[in-house]
Parts: C-alpha cells; structure tokens; sequence
C-alpha cells in the first residue's frame, strides 16, 4: 500500500493513496560460472519489446504560478537496455566486480485539466544512460570480517526533452483548474514553449563502503554507507515560467544497516534500517535555481520514484531448499539450490518547501510492502 500527500500554500490537501501487486523493481538476470573463480552475468532486451504506459491523476502542479490539477497520461518506448555484471575470485580472500548498465528510450504525453479535461500541457523527449561500477571484497578475517569498497567509474547522462502549453499564449497565465486561489502573478513568458537538451558525464560518481561482521553462528551485522557525488550541471524546465534553468541539487550520504539471524538450519531472519538523504534541494527563483517540483512528482505519482528523505525499516526470512554439495579442489561447498526472501516494509518520507524555495509546498509519503524475491541456482 501507498499513501502520497501534497499541499501547496493556500490549497487544499491531495492525497492519493492506491495498493496491489507491483511488477519486480529489476528485470530476471542470471549469473553464469565459467570456472569456480569467475563468474558473469545479466540481460540484454531490444528496442520494441518494453514500453510502459503511464496514468496519473489529479496531480498537482503550479503553472506559471497558478494552481492546475492535470490528469497525465504518457507512453515510454524502451529503445535497448543491457545490464552485464562480472565477478572474479582470488583465492579465498580477494574478489573483484564489475557492473554495466545501459538504457535509451524516448516517450511522449500529455496534461489535461481534471475538471475541464482541457489540454494545459503537452511533451516529447528521449534520452539515455550509461553507468559502470567496479568493487573489490575482502574477507580481512576469513570467517569472521568481510570488508568491500565500490567506485562509480563511469556515469554518462544525455537528455532531450520539449514541453509546451496553451496557457503561454495568454498574456495572463491563467487557466485550468486553479483551486481557490493563486499562487501568485503570472511571470512573462515566450509562447514558444520550452527544449531541455542536456548531456553530461561524472568520472567517480559515487562511493560505496560496507562491511559483514559474523558476532557467532547465529548472529551477523552488516552496514553500508554510499555517498553520491551531484552533478552541478543539471537542467530542467521550470513550470513557473517556462524556462531551463539549473536544478538544485546535493550531494548525499545514504546508510543502510541490517542483521541476520540463523535460528534454523535453512532460514534466517533479517533485520533492516536505511536512511536516504534529498538529492534535490527547494530551488531558488532569485537565483535561477530549479529545486523540487512537477518531474519529481510526476516520478513518485507513476512509481518510477520515491520521495525523499525517507526512513526505512524492515524485517524479513530468507528460506533455502533443494541442498546441493560442490567440490573445489580440497573443499567442499554446500549451498540451497533454491533460496526464497520474504517480508515486510516500512517507508515513511516528509519534505518541506517554504516560501524561498521554487515550488513551496509539503509533501508526505508512507508505504508498506511485502517484497519477494527468488533465487535458483544450478
């Protein structure tokens, strides 16, 4: 289930809350051992073949300062997207990673006014993303301390993106479903909508260090800590007066901790916190800055995002089946050929936009899920 609440100064509260099953986060991969060091793995799907539709409705929105509820619809087409990770293992205490993504695709849509059904806004666009990571384990005490470190490498965004709507050529800027009141004067605009064409590339992008620490048999902690280096340089079209303009945006430091505890020969229990920071800052009119606003929203609305910062916490069973013994030279490894993950999820997220801030409102999300996940391995 899933609960989003938004509200602007001087309007009423939206809240639009839904529950049911969602389609997994990532797509089925496999993981294929050339030898008993190296390991590699992935997917690959082409252009034609993924294309999501879109539905949101009554989102709000603050066009050239005034108050508009749209019903969006919008169709994504997925151009290619490869997804390819490596493992190499050295000995017994030394392993390295590597993982590649890459994703393009191009998608259009359209805003109506919720009362009038009337068009307010309309946009096409295309873009792609290209992200390498490389990571290094090493089990500092065999049995008893593992320690890893993961480095973005690599991290290549381009984005073309146009929005336009009939409200320009008003020299008012009224129009739509404007609530009971305004949020302010309508600035000058051009009538001629507005192009985004950015395109950027980050060289050690973000930062990853965790570590597993065995207490006994029963009992294991493990913590990660990432931090995510913004990219400064980022653009996005403003609703207040249709213009490009430099998103606010921040460094962040995320930390996630959970436990696991082995009470029965084939399951565990695990316990899980993590906090994620805002990436996004409120933005700033005076100064040209662009912070949280209608593309944020418009994410979080079509379950492609979450609202941030947010709390989470967790408390699941991992279960396995199917025992299997392998050997490795003098060694014997015995592992569950089948491993099933389940449990419950709790996410509370609040942020707060004053009055200095692009888009001033306050949002609040809360959400619990009970997330499965399936393993085979052969």
């Amino acid at each position: 289930s899933n609960e989003f609440l938004a509200r602007y100064p001087g309007f009423e509260t939206l809240q639009k809350s839904d529950s049911g099953v969602s389609l997994p986060v990532g797509l089925p991969a496999f993981i294929y051992k050339v030898n008993s060091s190296l390991g590699i793995g992935g997917f690959i799907v082409p252009g034609g073949l993924v294309s999501k539709d879109i539905e949101v409705n009554r989102l709000p929105l603050l066009l050239l300062k005034t108050i508009n509820y749209l019903d969006v619809k919008a169709k994504v087409d997925v151009s290619f997207v490869a997804h390819v990770v490596a493992g190499y293992r050295i000995g017994r205490m030394v392993g390295f990673g590597l993982n590649f993504l890459t994703v393009s695709g191009k998608g259009s849509g359209a805003g109506n006014a919720s009362s009038t059904n009337s068009p307010l806004v309309t946009g096409t666009g295309s873009g792609s993303l290209t992200d390498v990571k490389a990571g290094v384990r090493v089990d500092a005490i065999p049995g008893r301390l593992a320690l890893g470190l993961s480095f973005g490498l690599f991290h290549s965004l381009k984005v073309n993106y146009s929005l336009d709507s009939p409200l320009l050529a008003l020299a008012s800027g009224a129009g739509g479903e404007s609530g009971s009141g305004s949020a302010g004067a309508a600035p000058a605009v051009s009538p001629n909508g507005a192009v985004n064409d950015q395109s950027y590339l980050q060289i050690g992008n973000s930062f990853l260090a965790g570590l597993q620490f065995v207490a006994s048999r029963q009992i294991r902690l493990l913590a990660d800590f990432e931090y995510t280096r913004a990219n400064h340089s980022q653009t996005v079209i403003s609703l207040n007066d249709f213009q490009t303009r430099k998103k606010d945006v921040y460094d962040t430091l995320s930390v996630r901790i959970g436990g696991i505890l082995h009470l029965v020969d084939n399951g565990n229990i695990m316990l899980g916190y993590h906090y994620e920071p805002a990436s996004v800052g409120p933005g700033n009119d005076e100064k040209e800055l662009a912070g949280f606003g209608w593309l944020d929203l418009m994410s979080i609305f079509a379950g492609l995002d979450q609202l941030r910062p947010y709390t989470q916490y967790a408390v699941g069973g991992q279960f396995g089946f199917m025992p299997k013994s392998e050997k490795r030279g003098k060694d014997t490894m015995n592992y569950y050929s089948l491993t099933l993950t389940t449990g419950l999820v709790y996410r509370k997220a609040s942020l707060g936009v004053d009055s200095t801030g692009s888009t001033p409102g306050a949002y609040l999300q809360k959400s619990t899920s009970i997330p499965l996940g399936l393993i085979y391995r052969f």
